[in-house]
């Protein structure tokens, strides 16, 4: 696939990202002011990305004298697939791939789940339950509503704490249909 450019939403004029994930400043005059109006041209340079301790890479875009720090991933997403207030996945699992064939919306809930699907050495294959050692009822269930951890109780199986996070997503999703 070729490399294409496109401006950013929000900094047309000053910035472009490109379909495999590279920022780059635009040439362009900058007004200087504090001995007296005169200005002088940037010329423009593909710039830097900071690896964040998280994985994912950040750049810094600056426009009419405020720094604002962008996840490099959200930008190619917001530029190429139009905003949304969906998450941007990393297809591949890795967050240092930024290009455009790697990333898609999905829902916070999707999100997650793939994520746990994924996720190595872990204590549940299912989202929603965990594992705590030395407990009487080892297995615990909780569900995620509105930004709110419901706790479901303590259960001696994986299983059973499965599903029970299954019966009360259940539940959840009948009521917001009425």
């Amino acid at each position: 696939m070729k490399e294409c450019w496109k401006e950013i939403p929000g900094y047309e004029g000053f910035y472009e990202v490109s379909t495999s994930g590279k920022i780059r400043s635009l040439d362009r005059e900058v007004l200087h002011g504090r001995w007296g109006p005169h200005s002088r041209r940037h010329v423009g340079r593909t710039l830097a990305l900071k690896k964040l301790p998280s994985g994912y890479r950040q750049v810094a875009l600056s426009k009419e004298g405020k720094i604002s720090y962008r996840n490099v991933h959200r930008l190619v997403a917001a530029t190429f697939l139009g905003p949304s207030p969906l998450q941007v996945d990393h297809i591949d699992e890795d967050k240092a791939n930024n290009n455009l064939s790697n990333l898609q919306y999905l829902t916070p809930r999707a999100n997650s789940q793939k994520a746990v699907r994924n996720r190595k050495n872990r204590a549940s294959k299912f989202l929603g339950v965990g594992y705590r050692k030395g407990a009487k009822s080892p297995w615990r269930a909780w569900i995620v509503l509105n930004s709110i951890r419901h706790e479901l109780g303590m259960f001696a199986s994986e299983l059973e704490a499965a599903i029970a996070y299954k019966l009360a997503l259940t539940q959840h999703e009948l009521q917001t249909e009425k």
